[in-house]
């Protein structure tokens, strides 16, 4: 079958076929951005939570819910 538009209504078997061998073909073609997009993505992730561990390990310590919440209040408050 040619690659052009066909004459004729195609059966969904068809076009599964036909979308497949696309893909095979052409493969390194959709393949290779997004496996460079996930590479960066991981090392900006990675980058992340290295900032959020740190940021996270010198934050104080609070016993109980209540000195948790006031010290917590610091960084949130409340508009109403």
């Amino acid at each position: 079958m040619s690659t052009g538009k066909p004459d004729y209504e195609l059966s969904l078997g068809e076009i599964l076929n036909l979308t497949f061998n696309l893909y095979a073909k052409n493969f390194i073609v959709f393949f290779l951005p997004i496996l460079i997009m996930m590479v960066l993505s991981g090392f900006l992730n990675a980058i992340v939570i290295s900032f959020v561990n740190k940021a996270v390990s010198n934050m104080p310590r609070y016993g109980t819910h209540n000195k948790f919440l006031t010290g917590f209040s610091v960084f949130y408050r409340p508009s109403f």
